[in-house]
């Protein structure tokens, strides 16, 4: 931390810069030109945080910045009030053990990568209607508790790892996905649907896949059911492998199935693929599809 102090005192003749304070989450008091100051925003961005109550009826705020809410204690977090809110930034909640609920308001544009990393107690996630665009970051969401995931009507892209390690994760409405990255849903197990809307563009690559470590391998293995819309033409390298409860799936708008798409879905019966002109290097290995 750039600043470690608990008290820090400075003159009001400044030129304070963007991020300056990022990350600096045990300060305690703020002075400048023997002003109390609760909480710092620059530029729109709030970057310290002494009274929250202050914070979450802020309308001027535009972003929050990183670690901003890591020490809040209150198990609901609402940002609704926030109106002017754009973008959650990078690591703003992460780590944060205590919070079970968090309300994102219709303004919202963008979370940042590991925004809500390892909040290892949020279980619920209300997105307010009104969203049209939504970008997620890396590792958002990533090692939560969350159960439901509804992004329907939005037009939404994914970083890498979203959603990965997410164990009590069972359904997910993913709006109309325009970009998606890497091992979206890597590791959670319980996982049951996923729904992709029309208009989505990509199912990603390894987006369901498997995750090794040490002698342990952690996959997908309850995923029964996944929506893929007719606006999606290609399966990509590895997206369902080792998805071994999906029984049957939906491909007869695929024209391209990429590397080990399906490899090890040793459940997978049944596919529809009228219109596949290209498959990758163990597509379909060790199945039993017809």
């Amino acid at each position: 931390t750039l600043f470690p102090y608990t008290t820090l005192f400075r003159s009001a003749n400044l030129d304070i810069k963007y991020d300056a304070f990022s990350g600096c989450n045990k300060l305690d008091s703020f002075t400048i030109d023997g002003l109390d100051v609760t909480n710092l925003v620059i530029e729109g961005k709030l970057v310290v945080v002494l009274d929250y109550d202050e914070a979450l009826s802020d309308t001027t705020i535009t972003s929050l910045g990183e670690g901003v809410f890591v020490d809040y204690s209150g198990k609901t977090i609402d940002l609704s009030n926030m109106t002017g809110l754009k973008a959650i930034g990078y690591k703003a909640f992460s780590e944060n053990e205590v919070i079970t609920k968090v309300i994102i308001p219709s303004t919202i544009i963008t979370i940042g990568n590991e925004a809500f990393y390892n909040c290892t107690s949020l279980s619920i996630v209300d997105f307010a209607s009104g969203i049209t665009e939504l970008s997620i970051g890396d590792y958002a969401f990533a090692n939560t508790k969350i159960s439901t995931i509804d992004l329907s009507g939005i037009n939404t892209s994914f970083g890498d790892y979203s959603f990965a390690c997410d164990t009590s994760l069972v359904y997910v409405n993913m709006g109309s996905v325009q970009e998606i990255g890497d091992s979206t849903f890597v590791m959670d197990s319980a996982l049951l649907e996923v729904e992709f809307e029309e208009g989505s563009l990509s199912l990603g690559t390894s987006t369901f896949s498997y995750y090794i470590s040490g002698s342990k391998t952690y996959y997908c293995s309850s995923l029964k059911s996944v929506t893929i819309p007719s606006t999606i033409t290609e399966i990509g390298d590895y997206v369902f492998t080792y998805c071994t409860a999906l029984t049957s799936v939906d491909l007869s708008n695929i024209t391209e199935i990429g590397d080990y798409a399906f490899y090890q879905t040793t459940s997978l019966s049944s596919i529809e693929a009228k219109n596949v002109t290209s498959v990758g290097y163990g597509a379909f290995a060790y199945t039993r599809s017809e």
